[in-house]
């Protein structure tokens, strides 16, 4: 090809008849990529030996073919004796492996064994294979069934190199000594890139270190943070509890004050509390008698404790079990004492009742000559003694019963709740009347009185017997 140098030099050819060696070299046209270097052929053909033999000739002829192999000669290494060399197979075909493929170590490696004819080829990618020695070998048997073995190699002769031909080998020296540079151009950056790993990892383990020691240091940081937020959250605490005692103090002393105004206003007045009261005073758990009661002075100049009262409607009376027990409402309007409260104060003596009820501008009355509330465990029930009065004896069938609120039904009836029913909490009896904690305005009945009506005030008042 013009402007390339393609020199082909053919070093030795051993004419074995059938078998034949031959290293072809391309060198480089100076420009452009070369895949190789050169390329090395193994021929054995049974049909050539055959045809060349003669009753005269001494040579040995294979007639089948058992292995094909390749062998590159390579120096033992030793400086003293360069000759001493040493062969290293690249290539094989056999009867069991009659064909082989492969690339690699700079070698790409096509061979095959057939019935008469046995080749092997190898592409040679490296300039120190291409000038190197190569053996191939053949094993069979003869045409009296006799093993053989048959060698040819292929050596470098001197050989006549035109003066256009100067280039080629300059070029070629050329190339081996770059290649020379490059290797230690790489083992150099090697060498480097190792150390600079290594110094990399000296500075990532380092800075691990401080980083830890950082993280310790916060962590210290944050424990005494975390004591110092206690100790200031226990003083924190303890002033909010004197904050809200004394809160609660000054708000329990409004109410007092409010109340007074209110009783003041309304002629009436608040027990301090109801054990001085009591002529069979006996002590109840949590001082629930110590308490503020809204009072009333009845005909005779005596105190009265008003339990209940429904004038303006202004709280709802459908609570649950907790509100009643507890109590609930205003003492300046609409309120109910609580049943915690009526049982500890009618357990420490006998009470009366008195009960007023307003309706179409009329006013009655019912009196109950005894009257008290069970315990929690009892579900707070009634009980009553004689009646005398105006408004009629209608309370008291419901002697007896226990207390019933829209979420605790123990009204005596399994098809529907009456506290639920009429909306309020009340000693029920099969939701018969009366119910004066009912709906305001629709169900405030004490029937003897107010018939199908709902009165317009109410109030339950109770004081000791006499």
């Amino acid at each position: 090809m013009e402007g390339s140098l393609h020199v082909i030099i053919a070093l030795f050819t051993s004419y074995c008849l059938g078998l034949d060696i031959t290293l072809d070299r391309d060198m480089p046209a100076g420009t452009g990529a070369q895949t190789s270097c050169g390329v090395l052929v193994c021929t054995e053909n049974t049909k050539t030996s055959r045809t060349n033999n003669d009753e005269t000739s001494t040579t040995v002829f294979l007639n089948t073919i058992s292995s094909m192999t390749v062998f590159k000669a390579v120096s033992s290494g030793s400086k003293e004796d360069v000759n001493n060399k040493r062969e290293i197979q690249i290539a094989s075909v056999t009867t069991r492996e009659p064909s082989i493929t492969r690339v690699g170590n700079g070698l790409k490696v096509a061979g095959y064994l057939e019935a008469e004819r046995a080749t092997i080829r190898v592409e040679l990618a490296q300039l120190e294979d291409c000038w190197s020695t190569f053996i191939c070998q053949v094993q069979g048997l003869d045409s009296h069934g006799r093993e053989t073995v048959r060698t040819a190699s292929q050596v470098h002769h001197p050989v006549q190199i035109q003066a256009g031909n100067l280039k080629s080998n300059a070029s070629l020296e050329l190339l081996a000594s770059i290649q020379q540079l490059l290797a230690q151009s790489m083992k150099g950056l090697e060498d480097r890139m190792e150390l600079l790993q290594k110094d990399l990892f000296a500075r990532i383990q380092s800075l691990q270190y401080r980083m830890e020691a950082k993280i310790g240091q916060l962590q210290n940081m944050e424990e005494n943070k975390t004591g110092q937020q206690m100790k200031f959250g226990d003083h924190s605490e303890s002033f909010k509890q004197r904050s809200v005692t004394k809160f609660f103090f000054k708000k329990r002393m409004e109410d007092k004050m409010d109340d007074s105004k209110v009783i003041q206003s309304n002629g009436k007045g608040i027990f301090p509390n109801v054990s001085q009261y009591s002529n069979r005073n006996k002590r109840i758990s949590h001082n629930i008698l110590y308490k503020p009661f809204l009072c009333d002075l009845d005909a005779h100049g005596g105190y009265v404790i008003i339990i209940q009262r429904r004038v303006n409607g202004s709280t709802d009376f459908n609570k649950n079990w907790f509100d009643y027990e507890r109590g609930f409402g205003s003492f300046d309007g609409d309120f109910w004492l609580g049943n915690r409260r009526l049982h500890a104060i009618t357990s420490t003596g006998t009470f009366e009742l008195r009960v007023e009820v307003k309706y179409n501008g009329k006013e009655a009355y019912a009196e109950y000559d005894k009257f008290s509330v069970s315990g929690k465990k009892d579900k707070y029930r009634l009980h009553i003694g004689s009646y005398r009065g105006t408004a009629g004896n209608s309370l008291q069938p419901y002697n007896g019963k226990r207390f019933s609120t829209k979420d605790s039904d123990n009204d005596g009836r399994n098809d529907t709740n009456c506290a639920e029913k009429y909306c309020g909490g009340w000693w029920f009896d099969r939701c018969c009347e009366p119910n004066l904690n009912g709906k305001w305005a629709t169900n405030l009945a004490w029937h003897t009185f107010t018939g199908s009506g709902s009165a317009t005030s109410t109030s339950m008042k109770i004081r000791v017997k006499k």
